[in-house]
Formats: C-alpha cells, sequence, structure tokens
C-alpha cells in the first residue's frame, strides 16, 4: 500500500493528491511567516535601495493583527519609531529590504502588503464560528494555533472514517437543559469503563490528570496539552487568553488544554471541555468560575461548570466531607486534597450547597486569582521531546501519523508537517513510542 494517501474528503487518493492538501496550509496559515509571493532570493544591494510601494491600511492591519507596537518593530529594524509611524500612516514608504524585514516580524507573507486591502481572515475551525462576537476576538497566536489545529485535523478525521472508525454515541448524548448530576454521572461511567480506578484512588495532581486524559483517549477523545503555537517555544499561549476548548466532532472530538496552567486548574478544564462534548458544544474557554449566576450567553458555560464540577467532586461525597467548625482555607485544603482538584472547585462546591454565602464565595476567587496570577507558569515541564511531541499533537493522533510513515502509507515529509517535527524524527518518534 506503498505510495497511498488520504484525500481531504476522506476518500483514498494518489499521495500527488494529499499533498496537494498539505500544500494548502501556507494560505490557510497566514502566520507562518511564509514568503509565498516575494522571496528572499531578491538582490539585496537592490532591495535596500528600491522604495516598496506598499499598502499602508495593510501594513496598520498587520501591526493590530500581530500586536505589535511601532517602537518594538523600529527596535528590530534599527530605525526609528517616528519613520515607522510615517510607514503605517503612508507619508513615508520602507524600501524593499525594509518591507520584506517587517513581512517577517508581522509574521505574514510579503506580499499580503501590496493587497488593495486587508484580507478577511476566517476562524479556522467552523465549529467556533457561530460563537458570539466577543468570542472570536482572538490573539495572532490563538488563531495560529487554530489554524495549526485545524490542518491536523483535516487529516485526522479522513484517517478515522477511511478506519472505519465509528461516530461517537456519547457526542451530543444531551443538552444543556438536562440536569448537571445526570451528565456528570455518565461522564463518569464512560470514562470509568476505561479506567476503573479513576475516580476510586485518586493521585497528586499530575498522575490524576494523566490518568484522567488516558481514560478520554480510550473512548476515542483526541486530547492535545501544549502552552505553544505548534512546536515554537517563542510564542507562549497565556492563560488569561485560552485555558482550553472543546471540538464536538463525533469523529474526531478534540480536547485542548494549556499545558502552562496550574494542574489543578488543567484538570477542571478538562473536566468542563468533556461537558462541552456530552452536550454537543463547541467552545473556547477562559476557565472563568467566578460567575456562576450568569445567564443569557452564559447559560451553556455555566452548566458545563456544574457538570465539571459534579464530575470531579460529587455533591453527595463533597458534603460528606465537609467539616462545618473547620475555618475555610483549611476546610478547602483539605477536601480538594482529597479529590485533587483545584481551592477554587471546592469553594464553589460550598457554595452551591449554601455552605457559604456568595460574598465569600468570591472573595475567596479574588484571592485564589490573585495566587494564580503570581505563579510563574513560564517554566512548564518540558520533558523528553519524544514524550512533548506526543503530548503537544495529542498521543493517538502521533501514533496514528507516525505508524502511517513507519508502514508507507504516507511520505515521513507529509507526518513531519502533520507533527511540527524533522522528517527524520518521526521513525525514532514511532519506534519510541511503541516500544
Amino acid at each position: 500500500m506503498a505510495g497511498r494517501g488520504r484525500g481531504c474528503g476522506g476518500v483514498s487518493k494518489p499521495q500527488s493528491y494529499r499533498q496537494s492538501c498539505i500544500n494548502k496550509r501556507s494560505t490557510r496559515l497566514i502566520g507562518s511567516a511564509s514568503d509565498d509571493y516575494i522571496g528572499e532570493g531578491t538582490q539585496t544591494d537592490i532591495g535596500s535601495l528600491a522604495t516598496a510601494y506598499i499598502n499602508n491600511e495593510v501594513l496598520r492591519w498587520a501591526f493590530q493583527r500581530a500586536g505589535q507596537s511601532p517602537e518594538s518593530v523600529a527596535e528590530k529594524l534599527a530605525t526609528t519609531e517616528a519613520r515607522v509611524n510615517e510607514w503605517i500612516s503612508g507619508e513615508q514608504r520602507p524600501s524593499f529590504k525594509q518591507a520584506q524585514r517587517i513581512a517577517k516580524i508581522l509574521q505574514i507573507p510579503f506580499g499580503f502588503l501590496y493587497l488593495p486591502e486587508p484580507p478577511k481572515e476566517q476562524i479556522p475551525v467552523v465549529e467556533f464560528r457561530k460563537l458570539p462576537d466577543s468570542s472570536r476576538k482572538m490573539s495572532r497566536d490563538i488563531f495560529d494555533l487554530l489554524s495549526d489545529i485545524e490542518f491536523k485535523r483535516d487529516w485526522y478525521r479522513d484517517f478515522r472514517i477511511e478506519e472505519g472508525f465509528d461516530e461517537l454515541d456519547f457526542i451530543s448524548r444531551y443538552n444543556a437543559d438536562q440536569p448537571a448530576t445526570l451528565i456528570a454521572s455518565d461522564i463518569r461511567s464512560e470514562l470509568g469503563r476505561a479506567s476503573n480506578s479513576l475516580f476510586v484512588t485518586r493521585k497528586n495532581f499530575e498522575r490524576f490528570l494523566d490518568e484522567f486524559i488516558r481514560a478520554a483517549e480510550k473512548i476515542g477523545i483526541w486530547v492535545m496539552r501544549s502552552g505553544v503555537v505548534g512546536n515554537n517555544t517563542h510564542r507562549t499561549i497565556p492563560i488569561e487568553s485560552l485555558r482550553g476548548f472543546a471540538i464536538a466532532d463525533k469523529i474526531v472530538p478534540l480536547i485542548f488544554l494549556n499545558g502552562r496552567d496550574a494542574k489543578s486548574a488543567q484538570i477542571f478544564t478538562f473536566a468542563h471541555e468533556l461537558a462541552h462534548l456530552w452536550i454537543g458544544e463547541s467552545s473556547i474557554d477562559t476557565g472563568d468560575l467566578s460567575d456562576i449566576i450568569s445567564t443569557g450567553d452564559q447559560k451553556i458555560e455555566k452548566k458545563c461548570n456544574a457538570i465539571a464540577a459534579e464530575i470531579l467532586v460529587p455533591s453527595n461525597e463533597f458534603v460528606h466531607q465537609w467539616k462545618h467548625r473547620i475555618e475555610l482555607n483549611d476546610q478547602v485544603d483539605e477536601i480538594a486534597d482529597r479529590f485533587s482538584v483545584s481551592r477554587i472547585v471546592i469553594a464553589r462546591r460550598a457554595l452551591e450547597q449554601n455552605f457559604i454565602g456568595d460574598q465569600d464565595y468570591r472573595e475567596f476567587y479574588l484571592q485564589e486569582q490573585k495566587r494564580w496570577s503570581e505563579m510563574d507558569t513560564s517554566r512548564i515541564g518540558g520533558g523528553s521531546y519524544y514524550r512533548t511531541i506526543p503530548s503537544r499533537n495529542g498521543r493517538t493522533f502521533t501514533n496514528a501519523v507516525a505508524r502511517e510513515a513507519a508502514v508507507g502509507r504516507i511520505m515521513f515529509r507529509e507526518a513531519g508537517q502533520l507533527l511540527g517535527i524533522q522528517p527524520s524524527k518521526v521513525r525514532e518518534l514511532y519506534e519510541r513510542n511503541s516500544a
């Protein structure tokens, strides 16, 4: 079966057709800083003198999209902020060479600067396009992260269809109007069949999170954990912008977790995203637990928070553990350790049971929020390269891609593009993870 490729629509196609699907990535992911229009091969002696008649409106858009200031770009170009502002306003124009460097800094194809108007970008993941406008305002890094994931998902979905993978019946099994206890019980039951010890004996945060994820993977959920865009460690994902998201696809349901977040927070986010899958609502989440009485657009988020809390800390078990005469902080610490969850989850459960008042909860939440903001999340455990890559891409996806390359059904170059690694690393990755 060597040379066989997988088509964009799930039908087996010649290898050249599959490669054309891969090549579409450069037009989809415009944050790749590729020089698709005019390359670096231009002679620099001429380029440094020739004027680049770029569209300043596109340049202004590129600055806003990249979140870059004229000052920061001026420093990288060894010029003045005033000069950069003149380029943005259209009063002056950069040289050809300067324009090329600007495109690289702002991470757009060079040719975009000559477009008649700024391009209209569409959110890469179709399931997210129906979200309220307030949820669509995302940073360039998150936009590019979603583009990269959609590129991977296209392949993985085709792969599963061609392999005869059945639709998962637990996706969209319930709706947001049904009781949180009912949905949480079903989630615990499904995961319990994959790991009968998952909710029986809790471990430390790291071990519980790993077992939690592995149980979900065993029932067909694709789980990615990463704190960076692709494998670019210079493009980190702030937790205040994104804690996680879920795509409720019956063939390739996906949960993404921001690996920079605290392990206890990732545990709750994961449970929250599982709830989204069970009620069939894709979502991008910041993981905010402060407004527990929100309505309207936040109705689903409120329900998923309630489901997540019930998954991790069932109300009947929580009531049994609560001791009314112990000081709140000590009480929260003790029960949080017992269930391997964050302190906020326990405080929220206490509020729901009327063990503490609304004001007590809000004060506690603000204190925890401040404590989290002071935590150093810049050094998350990278670990072994051959463990980091499966975590970032998802173990099931990584194994599928590497195996297809190892047996000759796709090219190693294609596998490298899908995993974001050098083709030469793919075989060793496969062998290490198959041992």
